[in-house]
């Protein structure tokens, strides 16, 4: 074997190994893409489905006392209310529950009695976080100053934000989520 032979075998090598990393590094670049945008996804159904369970359950009342649960109805905020000791009263732990989207952080907070509202989702745009608000019969109900007996259900309209840092450049994108839930306890 002559040395021009080792050269060009090597040099052979060089170009699969060079290939074969590089193949590596895209796969393994969307794989991360991938998993940080069904992160994303997950964030939002997860955050979904918490919201509408809470919103099937305002209104409850163990004692069978009519409860308004629903109150503060606005189209980036929503209080619900349930009366789960059966006291006759909105007051015990976990009884008020308010969502609101909060600018200064880009987030939507939750809040539950007295406590101040924490992050509950992060990376929400301005418009991410949209409820409408609906009559039993599905007419669209107007957000501001509803009684609690004319929303049948709402619909959550949801977004976020996602960015994904990989080796080249970031890249950035959105995950949006729609729900529909009616109440059970009006």
């Amino acid at each position: 074997m002559s040395i021009i032979e080792v050269l060009l075998a090597l040099l052979l090598i060089h170009v699969v190994c060079t290939s074969a990393i590089s193949f590596t590094r895209s796969v393994l670049g969307l794989l991360r893409l991938q998993e940080v945008k069904r992160e994303a996804m997950q964030t939002n159904f997860l955050a979904l489905d918490m919201l509408a369970r809470e919103w099937r359950i305002a209104g409850y009342s163990a004692a069978g006392e009519p409860i308004d649960g629903v109150a503060n109805a606005a189209v980036q905020s929503v209080e619900l209310r349930a009366d789960l000791d059966g006291d006759g009263t909105t007051a015990g732990l976990h009884e008020r529950i308010a969502y609101r989207w909060d600018s200064g952080r880009s987030a939507v907070t939750r809040a539950t009695q007295n406590a101040s509202p924490q992050p509950w989702l992060s990376n929400v745009p301005s418009d991410g976080f949209v409820l409408t608000y609906f009559d039993p019969t599905g007419t669209p109900v107007p957000s501001e100053g509803t009684s609690n007996s004319s929303i049948g259900f709402m619909r959550l309209q949801l977004t976020t934000e996602w960015a994904a840092q990989l080796p080249e450049p970031t890249l950035r994108g959105t995950v949006a989520t729609c729900i529909a839930t009616a109440r059970r306890n009006r």
